[in-house]
């Protein structure tokens, strides 16, 4: 690929239009639209290969999450890496592969980069509030279970950077993080 194709690739996309939609939703707050967030579940689900879930449980909070959790008698398996780290290693990869590595941090830098660090700060908040409430310390062994609970969820907001990396058609996000997607923008 020559320089002049991946400045072609990369000016194609809309960084600004993207970033905007995507700091929007990082930032949401207010009731979550369930019937689409629950469509985004399933079908992340089924990209990834899986059978849907048989019914998907709302929490009103993080911490109402972990507390539904660890209550759970066999939460079973966790199907973070099949449903969300492979899908999104894959598109990063896809993306870098086609851009090179410098056009790949070009990309990253003017898109997911303007939200990573507001978007973390808020994350962090919330995953300290959630660990002071329930544990009352930030280490040990039930801090580390919180915090494995936490990082298995897909809170949908989070994933905000990820998300503005990747081109999105009108509406919902083509390709394989089109669930992730889905969840993101309509979780609350």
């Amino acid at each position: 690929m020559t320089t002049m194709d991946m400045q072609e690739t990369v000016i194609s996309y809309d960084y600004d239009e993207s970033v905007h939609a995507w700091r929007a939703c990082a930032a949401a707050v207010g009731a979550a639209d369930r019937v689409a967030a629950e469509a985004g579940v399933r079908r992340a689900y089924r990209q990834a290969g899986l059978r849907e879930p048989e019914e998907v449980v709302w929490a009103g909070s993080p911490r109402e999450a972990v507390t539904l959790i660890r209550a759970l008698a066999e939460p079973g398996p966790s199907v973070r890496e099949t449903v969300r780290s492979a899908p999104w290693a894959r598109e990063r990869q896809r993306l870098h592969t086609e851009l090179g590595a410098a056009g790949w941090a070009a990309h990253w830098a003017a898109t997911g980069g303007r939200l990573w660090d507001s978007t973390q700060a808020l994350v962090n908040r919330i995953r300290a509030g959630v660990l002071a409430d329930l544990v009352g310390q930030d280490t040990g062994k039930a801090a580390s279970e919180v915090r494995l609970i936490l990082l298995d969820a897909v809170l949908g907001q989070h994933d905000a950077p990820w998300l503005a990396a990747f081109p999105t058609a009108d509406g919902p996000l083509d390709g394989p993080l089109g669930g992730l997607a889905a969840v993101s923008r309509s979780a609350g």
